[in-house]
């Protein structure tokens, strides 16, 4: 009897210290903890001293005018720097597969779940921060991006993001750290979230502009995962006080996603925290994995 329990002991230590504390994190439902692993950074406090901006421009591989959009973007990055943040959201049927000419199926879980959120009806079409959510004019043309962007930067910063990442080349790892806090005093009383994304540039795939398929188009700022659930974690409910507050988190990247090969020189983490009653994006931040 004594001899089974040193076994059963023996099996369960070894079970406990061999685990790849990695989470799938398109399954979780609960707050992500799955930062435990990772090194703890240490942040200067509010190093943020301006509003960053996230500009989600929704869009497809068959919609004829989202080069268009694409190309807006770009000007954007031109003119405001790292004061804005483009995120390609691939969602609806426009981004799903469409072989032979359109092989490559570029949806994901947070994609269609914004999606389906916001209502979009047309494309190309975009959110900036996400305000003035549920009127209608929350979806905004691309045409009035730079304008929207300019108007916000306008505004004070109501909270401080920073980011940093640690990539493990062996395991495909990146452990990623995020401060956040609350600058604003004049916040109204709600619960905030934190959203971590994943996003990939220089895509090369087919794209349809205006009727003309362009088979090596390079797709950017590409929506590829989602790191905590898809609508976040919770950073605080109740009034926003001016506390420092660092979530860790470990991701695995995949060597693709849905056949399409991810290439980690070029991707990005991009955070941003929001009001979970009107969604609203209080500051983004983004940062390159490697």
């Amino acid at each position: 009897m004594k001899n089974k329990v040193l076994i059963l002991l023996s099996v369960l230590l070894v079970g406990m210290y061999s685990c790849d504390y990695v989470s799938n994190p398109l399954q979780d439902t609960t707050p992500s903890n799955d930062g435990e692993l990772c090194p703890t950074d240490s942040f200067p406090a509010n190093a943020n001293a301006h509003r960053v901006i996230l500009v989600e421009d929704y869009t497809g591989h068959r919609c004829t005018a989202c080069p268009q959009a694409a190309i807006a973007a770009t000007k954007l990055e031109e003119k405001f720097g790292d004061s804005v943040i483009i995120m390609a959201v691939h969602a609806n049927f426009f981004a799903a597969a469409y072989p032979p000419d359109y092989p490559e199926n570029f949806k994901t879980t947070a994609g269609d779940a914004y999606d389906k959120q916001f209502v979009f009806s047309a494309w190309p079409n975009g959110l900036v921060n996400r305000k003035d959510y549920p009127s209608n004019t929350h979806i905004k043309s691309y045409g009035s991006w730079a304008t929207e962007v300019s108007q916000l930067l306008k505004t004070s910063i109501e909270a401080d993001l920073q980011l940093k990442t640690h990539y493990n080349g062996t395991d495909s790892t990146v452990c990623i750290s995020a401060y956040s806090k609350f600058l604003s005093t004049a916040l109204p009383s709600s619960t905030y979230k934190l959203c971590l994304l994943l996003t990939q540039d220089s895509i090369i795939a087919p794209q349809l502009d205006g009727t003309v398929r362009v088979p090596a188009y390079v797709h950017m700022h590409m929506l590829r995962d989602n790191i905590t659930p898809t609508w976040g974690d919770t950073l605080l409910t109740g009034s926003a006080t001016p506390t420092a507050i660092i979530r860790k988190y470990q991701y695995k990247i995949k060597k693709d996603y849905k056949s399409i090969p991810c290439k980690v020189s070029d991707c990005h983490i991009v955070a941003f925290i929001y009001d979970n009653t009107t969604y609203r994006i209080l500051q983004a931040q983004q940062i390159k994995i490697k």
